[in-house]
C-alpha cells in the first residue's frame, strides 16, 4: 500500500505504531518513530524503488520515478499500479520504430 497516492505515507506507519503502542508511554517516543518511518519510506520510495525496478525492466530509474509521479497523477492508483509497464511498454515500441529510436534510448538504461 506505500505505492497509493497521498495516503501510502500513513498507511505505512499504522503497524509501526500500533506495535509502538504496547512500548512507548511519551509522546516525543512516538514523535521520533514515526519520524524515522517517514524518512525511511521517502528513502525506499523515492531512491531504492526506482534503482530496483529500473534495471529490471531496463528502464532508466530518473523515467521510473517520472512514470509513476505521471501515471499516478492521471490515473490515481491504478496508474501507479500500471506506470511501470505502460512505460516498459512504450520503451519496447520506441526501441522497435525507427524514428523513436531516441526516445527508446532516453527511456532505457
Amino acid at each position: 500500500m506505500s505505492l497509493v497516492p497521498y495516503i501510502g505515507l500513513p498507511l505505512a506507519m499504522i503497524p509501526p505504531f500500533l506495535a509502538a503502542l504496547a512500548i512507548y508511554t511519551n509522546l516525543a517516543s512516538y514523535v521520533i518513530m514515526l519520524s524515522f518511518v517517514a524518512v525511511f519510506h521517502m528513502i525506499a520510495m523515492n531512491l531504492l524503488y526506482p534503482k530496483i525496478v529500473g534495471p529490471r525492466v531496463h528502464l532508466n530509474p530518473l523515467v521510473v520515478t517520472i512514470a509513476l509521479m505521471f501515471w499516478s497523477v492521471i490515473w490515481g492508483a491504478p496508474g501507479l499500479v500500471l506506470a511501470i509497464p505502460l512505460t516498459a511498454g512504450i520503451k519496447a515500441v520506441c526501441d522497435n520504430v525507427a524514428g523513436l529510436g531516441p526516445v527508446g534510448k532516453f527511456l532505457g538504461d
